[in-house]
């Protein structure tokens, strides 16, 4: 059976989408991948069974308030007795380390930066709202320095609460992978403090943020989730922990007590941190620590031994947003308080370490009497593990920290020396440096046993050299272990030999840490290069399928109606593919079995099978399709049609198509330099302005359309103004979300601010919806009439209903009037769902009438091309808007005219000869001599590469940035107050790509009527789907560089610092966005073969 030409289309649109998916899904699954976790767990009795190789004789005392026993019982200078175990120790073994405190409460205040809590005046910056608003923490630091200590606790990106939770219970590094699961969490399979504490008979309740009950559902002997995903609601989950935490502290069934505030982080994302909201929250956040502290002091009975440990899970920007690797998000707060005084406590000066990153003279720090010391949330399962008690996890490779560890775990009898002219200043620093010796042993011991476990677990493990070189300094670090059992003679001396194991303990456990950062990401070179090679044999085969089109196109070339029917050789493919499949299964099934038979093992496994014979598949397709000479036409015509094209691409207008490629390939290959992804929207938009100077200097030799191109260049200019001003949050102003998308500062009248807001946010969404109805009432596009009028009075609907929608908000929030509760839920919930269910309506009655539409003359069917593709944008656009919020109406309005300017200077590139030889022809010309003019071919490539500029531009435009905290999670809730998956997710990509993607690739059709100039009868129905085919096919082009060269870009930096916080989301971008520009294309396509010549 002959396919015909459009069917023929559609296959390779297909072919070509699914090499999109297979190189993307490949290399995603060489590069994002996931840590190897391994289903080990630590247990008591392992220090029996495995050879430590640590004196743990002296971690028996260590914290020992109620008994009088010593640590050492010294018979001379020379010798050391074994202690003898106290009763209370016999009855109650511990496990790896006695439990320095029995209960710990622990509070996390999601998104806390470090300047919410640290005193201003350590601060390089400013003093500024939100600032010194925790007092009770800087009170309690700087008079009970002691039992209270401030730490700035720094996170490893990415930044999302998912992988800090796991990172603080698990004692590992973050995987980039699990940000793709931050709205669907899966229980955690590996060793955790939380399973720990449940394994070891500890009772853990846990209140607030329900990701906790997702990563453990079944380890709470207590718990009261609340739902986290509603970033619009500031009070819920924090009411939620208020009503069970304060009861929960006078209650003694419990040994740890988890609560996991979420208002700062939600007041962060819709108000920024520089609003009155958030000073609100966090003075909310001092009292609730305020009356923890004042009732664990009453309660002395019960929390005598209670550790409170505030702390953030992660930092965040001042627009509220979090999930990347700057200072601003990975920087937060942890502030330890000790319910107990301790009763020999050990000097911790604030020496350099802690204070030479707070870049301030030191004498201030003394002074004011503070120290504040970093503390890498790596360690902190370790070092909660030895103070309660536990078991370090199994895939903890932190390390134990002292300042913590030393804050409550000195409170111990000294020893007693027979010698007594030992300072007993020194004894407490002695004993104390002892005990931190074996914990830092056991330490070390689990991470070195982990990291032997993990080589011989994992394929692709540490290197033999640089397990090595951990190995050494392992064994220099246990090689102290026997060197100090028998006492120094000198006080001094022992000490300076215990700070000596101390400093060989830490440089192997830091060591560690630094390979696993460094290496920890199991990339798979292979699985990359082959995801790699798949998306470059997809744009080769763009290109071909482009030029195909070109030449089809063109006037130089007579067009056989063979050349239409063998647009994609679809019979030669799929032969050589099926041989080429079969001849790669062949080969690699011989070598399997040649090695399983000489060497007894197997070179590859059954994935890596199926992968191999897919590759010959494609590589037997592209080969098909690359190489076969498609087109019936001699190499003489072609060769003479490519020297004509040539010497015409070099006229003045056609240079600026040249430069139009040549930046299209600049932005490709920028995006190999970080600096340059940073400033993409600024290259992007360099890029369209050139490019609108060169058109209005064609334009002023023309005398046509000056006022479009000038206005372009203005435009431009505008959009990236206006994406310069902070829409969503802006000191003390209000936000998208209350009054207006622009800045206006809260001081101003509520009367001005109305007025703004009806300027900046009504005015245009209103001229945007009268534009729409204007265009459709005039069009003929609808097959019945009933069809226009329902679609012209949901549409006016839709945009009235959004506009109810945000005024009754903002009389509602400026106070203009009292809107009873259930109005307000009517325009916050009710409105918004109607919108959805008539735009959904409207867009099945559209594509039903596209359908149905039969023309009858060329003249109607670029109509109709041009009225379709404006009914779908104009359906699709107020739901959009709504997404996008308050700012979206000025951003769409400026956008939209800057659209119209690049449509209507498209007649500058037409030929003025093709129409007059156009009209000498007949009518019933045969088409094997109709006459296209070559220009109409070969303008069309950089028309269609400043349409994709502009989309770009309208991405950052419109807020959104290639990381995950650029997102407007914000946008999936409009309309609903709970959490769905499906839903939320479905919302939130219409808000990141609808107008940059679905919006632009929809208008294709009008770029090509604009561009596309009027044929004969009986050749126009094949000409303008060819046409259109093209334009989808370059845009498409367009978008895979971008994603060929993003994958080349984080192959080559796959080690490089900024991967996970700038690369990997570059990456993730980008090949999602292609893969929902190969969904819109070929829907775009689909729309179009649809209707024909009748």
């Amino acid at each position: 059976m002959e396919l015909k030409q459009e069917q023929r289309m559609l296959c390779l649109f297909l072919y070509i989408s699914g090499l999109h998916g297979i190189g993307i899904f490949v290399f995603t699954r060489g590069f994002l991948l996931t840590r190897n976790e391994l289903p080990l767990f630590s247990h008591c009795d392992d220090l029996q069974h495995d050879e430590v190789g640590c004196n743990l004789a002296y971690m028996l005392p260590s914290i020992s308030n109620s008994s009088s026993f010593h640590a050492v019982s010294e018979e001379d200078d020379c010798t050391r007795q074994t202690p003898t175990k106290p009763k209370h120790i016999a009855t109650k073994p511990h496990c790896w380390t006695p439990p320095a405190v029995k209960k710990v409460v622990i509070l996390v205040f999601d998104a806390l930066r470090f300047d919410f809590v640290a005193p201003s005046s350590l601060l390089k910056d400013k003093k500024r709202p939100w600032m010194d608003r925790l007092q009770v923490v800087q009170k309690l630091i700087s008079e009970e320095s002691s039992r209270a200590r401030l730490f700035k606790f720094i996170a490893d990106p990415p930044t999302t609460s998912l992988q800090r939770l796991k990172g603080l219970t698990t004692g590992s590094l973050p995987t980039f992978i699990d940000v793709g699961n931050s709205f669907g969490a899966p229980a955690i399979v590996e060793d955790n403090i939380i399973k720990q504490l449940t394994s070891n008979g500890k009772k853990v309740i846990m209140m607030g943020d329900d990701t906790w009950l997702d990563l453990f559902p079944s380890q709470f002997f207590q718990a009261f989730p609340f739902p986290s995903f509603n970033v619009k609601d500031l009070h819920t989950v924090d009411n939620g922990v208020l009503e069970n935490l304060f009861p929960a502290l006078y209650e003694d069934n419990w040994d740890v007590l988890i609560g996991h505030f979420l208002g700062v982080d939600h007041v962060g994302h819709i108000f920024g941190v520089e609003s009155t909201q958030m000073v609100e929250k966090l003075e909310q956040y001092n009292k609730v620590v305020e009356d923890v502290i004042a009732i664990l002091r009453n309660e002395s009975q019960k929390h005598d031994e209670t550790l409170l440990l505030v702390l953030g899970d992660h930092g965040q920007t001042l627009n509220g947003d979090h999930g990347g690797g700057t200072l601003e998000e990975v920087e937060t707060a942890l502030f330890a308080w000790s319910a107990q005084q301790p009763t020999h406590p050990v000097s911790q000066s604030c020496d350099s370490s802690c204070i030479s990153y707070l870049d301030i003279p030191p004498s201030l720090v003394r002074e004011s009497n503070y120290c504040i010391c970093n503390f890498q949330q790596l360690d902190f399962a370790a070092t909660f593990a030895a103070l309660i008690g536990i078991p370090f996890p199994y895939g903890s490779i932190g390390k134990v920290d002292p300042q913590l560890f030393g804050l409550v775990a000195r409170m111990w009898q000294p020893s007693q020396h027979n010698n007594t002219d030992m300072d007993e200043d020194k004894m407490p620093m002695v004993e104390w440096q002892k005990v931190y010796n074996t914990v830092l042993c056991l330490n070390s011991w689990q991470v070195n046993r982990y990291f032997q476990q993990y080589s011989k677990s994992s394929i692709n493990g540490f290197s033999p050299y640089d397990l090595d070189i951990l190995h050494t300094f392992y064994n220099d670090a246990q090689s102290f272990s026997r060197e100090w059992s028998v006492r120094a003679a000198n006080l001094d001396a022992e000490m300076a030999l215990l700070s000596s194991g101390l400093a060989r303990y830490t440089k192997y456990l830091q060591a560690a840490a630094a390979l696993a950062r460094s290496k920890w990401t199991k990339f798979s070179d292979g699985l990359m290069t082959y995801g790699v090679l798949v998306v470059l044999i997809s744009l080769l085969i763009q290109i071909k399928a482009i030029y195909m089109l070109f030449v089809l196109g063109s006037a130089s070339l007579p067009a056989k109606f063979e050349d239409y029917r063998n647009v994609l050789p679809l019979q030669e493919m799929i032969t050589d593919g099926f041989i080429f499949g079969l001849m790669s299964a062949g080969a690699s099934t011989v070598v399997y079995i040649l090695v399983h038979v000489i060497f007894g093992g197997s070179l590859f496994s059954k994935p890596q099978f199926v992968m191999i014979s897919l590759g010959g598949t494609i590589l037997g397709t592209a080969k098909s399709y690359l190489f076969k000479e498609t087109l019936q036409s001699t190499c003489y015509t072609k060769n003479r049609m490519l020297r004509n094209c040539w010497t015409k691409w070099f006229a003045y207008p056609n240079l600026i198509g040249l430069l139009a490629v040549f930046f299209c390939c600049i932005h490709a290959c920028s995006l190999l330099s970080n600096s340059f992804i940073l400033r993409e929207q600024q290259v992007v938009t360099f890029f369209l302005v050139s490019l609108g100077f060169l058109d209005l200097r064609m334009a002023m030799q023309q005398k046509s359309k000056v006022l479009q191109a000038l206005c372009f260049v203005v435009l431009n200019f505008i959009m990236s103004a206006l994406s310069g001003l902070n829409f969503l949050k802006e000191n003390g102003y209000q936000t998208r979300e209350t009054t207006s998308g622009m800045s206006i500062s809260s001081h101003t009248p509520s009367i001005w601010q109305f007025v703004f807001a009806v300027s900046t946010v009504h005015v245009p969404f209103i001229a945007i919806g009268c534009a729409f109805v204007k265009s459709l009432w005039r069009s003929y596009f609808f097959s019945r009439r009933y069809s226009k009028v329902v679609v012209l009075c949901g549409l006016s609907c839709t945009y009235a209903a959004i506009c109810l929608h945000w005024l009754l908000d903002d009389l509602n929030t400026l106070k203009f009037l009292c809107i009873p509760g259930p109005c307000q839920k009517f325009a916050r919930l009710l409105i918004p769902r109607a919108v959805y269910s008539i735009v959904a309506f409207l867009t099945l009655l559209v594509l039903c009438n596209i359908m149905d539409t039969k023309i009858h003359s060329e003249i109607q069917l670029k109509t109709f091309f041009e009225e379709a593709s404006l009914a779908l944008v104009a359906v699709l656009s107020s739901l959009i808007l709504l997404l996008l919020g308050r700012h979206g109406p000025i951003i769409a309005l400026t956008a939209g005219l800057e659209a119209w300017c690049l449509l209507e200077k498209q007649s500058l590139y037409a030929s003025p000869q093709h129409y007059q030889a156009d009209k000498k022809q007949s009518l019933y010309t045969s088409p094997q001599h109709c006459q296209v003019d070559i220009k109409a071919a070969v303008d069309y490539l950089p028309a269609t590469i400043q349409w994709s500029l502009f989309a770009t531009q309208v991405f950052f435009c419109t807020g959104h940035r290639c990381a995950f905290d650029g997102l407007h999670y914000a946008a999936a809730f409009i309309g609903f107050d709970h959490f769905s998956i499906y839903r939320q997710g479905t919302l939130l990509a219409l808000d990141t790509f609808g107008a940059s993607h679905i919006l632009p690739i929809l208008s294709l059709p009008l770029l090509v009527a604009k561009r596309a100039p009027p044929l004969r009868i009986t050749w126009s129905n094949q000409f303008y789907k060819m046409q259109i085919s093209q334009a989808l096919l370059t845009f498409d082009l367009v978008r895979t560089i971008t994603a060929a060269f993003t994958t080349v870009c984080v192959t080559i930096q796959r080690r490089h610092l900024m991967v996970w916080g700038l690369f990997a989301p570059k990456f993730v971008f980008d090949a999602i966005g292609l893969l929902v520009t190969d969904v819109l294309v070929l829907f775009a396509f689909l729309s179009v073969i649809w209707p024909s010549l009748h």
